[in-house]
């Protein structure tokens, strides 16, 4: 959870949270910009997939899904390696 105070802008909270399975599978959601008047952002989810490779090389896949006024659905796809 974070607050924004822009001075720019109206203020406004975003809040989420991740709740992993076996530190391989992850769940989220969200909420972007609430208390802001004529936002286009608003509820966001997603998953993530950790999957141990060869020695300490791990592979993540993450994707997300966000109501995006204008936008309509935005979708976003995250491809890594970590080692």
């Amino acid at each position: 959870m974070d607050a924004l105070h822009p001075n720019d802008d109206v203020e406004s909270v975003n809040a989420g949270g991740e709740y992993w399975f076996h530190k391989m599978v992850a769940l989220r959601a969200g909420y972007k910009s609430l208390f802001a008047r004529d936002s286009e952002e608003g509820l966001c989810f997603g998953a993530g997939l950790n999957y141990k490779l060869m020695g300490y090389t791990t592979l993540m896949i993450d994707y997300a899904y966000e109501d995006f006024g204008v936008l309509k659905e935005v979708q976003l796809f995250t491809l890594g390696l970590a080692f």
